[in-house]
Order: structure tokens, then C-alpha cells, then sequence
């Protein structure tokens, strides 16, 4: 694929993300991971576009449920964990 092409293919996705992205969030949601996890995460940065989250969970520590306002999350270091979705099914990470 040529550079010109790939280029515009990746703006072309950056623009269409990017009204989602902005998209502004409930402040209010109950299951905020500040809120269900205080004692494991703490807030870094925040603005309309991303929230940064120190969170540092020790072996055999279980955070509650809780969700990412947009369900991204970026690992700064190697990790091992185990998630447990919605409907009870347990994803090795």
C-alpha cells in the first residue's frame, strides 16, 4: 500500500473516532472506576478527551466492577491479570 493512501486511511479513521472521543460523559456514572476503586487507582490528569489513572492493584487484590468512560485502557508496564466480564466469563490477560 502506498504512503499516500495509508495516510488517508489513517486521518480518515482518526476523523471518524475522533466525534466519539470528544463525546461528553455522565458525570454522575455509578460505575466510574474513581468511584468503585478508590484505594487501588488514583487520578493523574483529566480533560475532555482522555483521564490519566495510576492503578496499582497488588497480587491477589479483586477491584470491583467498574468501567473506563471509553473503554481504553494503555498498560505502561508488563502485567498479568484476569477479567471478569458482565456475564461471568473469566478472560486471562
Amino acid at each position: 500500500m502506498n504512503k499516500v493512501v495509508r495516510n488517508g486511511i489513517l486521518v480518515a479513521g482518526c476523523l471518524a473516532v475522533t466525534p466519539f472521543i470528544a463525546w461528553p460523559q455522565a458525570a454522575d456514572d455509578p460505575l466510574d472506576s474513581l468511584k468503585v476503586c478508590p484505594t487501588t487507582q488514583r487520578l493523574i490528569f483529566e480533560n475532555q478527551f482522555v483521564r490519566v489513572i495510576d492503578d496499582l492493584i497488588p497480587p491477589g487484590v479483586t477491584e470491583p466492577l467498574h468501567r473506563h468512560r471509553r473503554s481504553v485502557v494503555v498498560f505502561l508496564n508488563t502485567s498479568s491479570y484476569e477479567q471478569t466480564t458482565a456475564d461471568g466469563r473469566t478472560i486471562a490477560q
